[in-house]
Order: structure tokens, then sequence, then C-alpha cells
């Protein structure tokens, strides 16, 4: 339901007003793009979550896989999480290894996702 979708929005608006607030004091002239930025992370974050709770409610048993796209927005928006955490408000030691592990595993659950998808649905990519 559209009640229940705009409701799940909520976490998520959470997230990216805790963020705006730790980040702000250190964006400079950048306080727009990354804004615009943030938001775009957290519609994605969103919409993943409204795919997987539309799947539920669509199918009695939801295939495992379809939680892999949640994830992978979720990994993703961590990566950048860091990134702005580290980047303009304070260093943190070490956390390139954990900034490289978030951004790839979201990218790949969400390109796997994809190619599932595709699969699935027989789209014919070439035209």
């Amino acid at each position: 339901s559209p009640i229940a979708a705009v409701s799940y929005f909520v976490p998520y608006l959470a997230w990216g007003g805790c963020m705006g607030w730790l980040v702000w004091g250190g964006l400079g002239p950048l306080k727009i793009p990354v804004l615009v930025y943030m938001s775009v992370i957290v519609v994605v974050m969103w919409r993943a979550t409204v795919l997987v709770m539309y799947q539920r409610q669509k199918h009695a048993r939801t295939a495992w896989w379809i939680w892999a796209v949640l994830c992978g927005a979720l990994f993703y928006g961590l990566s950048d999480s860091l990134i702005a955490l580290n980047k303009f408000h304070h260093k943190m030691e070490n956390v390139r290894p954990a900034i490289s592990l978030t951004y790839w595993a979201g990218q790949g659950l969400i390109a796997w996702v994809t190619v599932k998808l595709f699969s699935l649905t027989r789209i014919d990519v070439k035209g």
C-alpha cells in the first residue's frame, strides 16, 4: 500500500538526517551537491526496501535472492556513509578496507540481482 511504502521511508530519512547533521560543518561549498547525493542514496535504499516488501506481499514466499538487492543498497549506503564521515566529519584510521568491502559488496549484489531479473523476465537488452 502507498502508506506502507511511505512508512518504509522514515528510517532512511532519519539516516539521511543524521548523516547530514554529522557532516554539515565539514562540507563547506559542497553542501548542496552532497545533500543531493545523500538524497539519492536515501531514495535508493528506500526503493529497495519497497521492492522487497512488495514482493513479500505479492508472493507467499519471496525468492531469497530478492533480499540481495536490499542488502546491496544498504551496503552501498554504508560505504558512502563511511566515506562522508571520514572526509567531512573526522578522519578514521584504517577505514579504507571497510569502505572498499561495503562498496563492492553493494555493487556486486545489486548487479547480480539485476542480471537475475533480466534472466527471469527474458528481456531482450539488444533491442
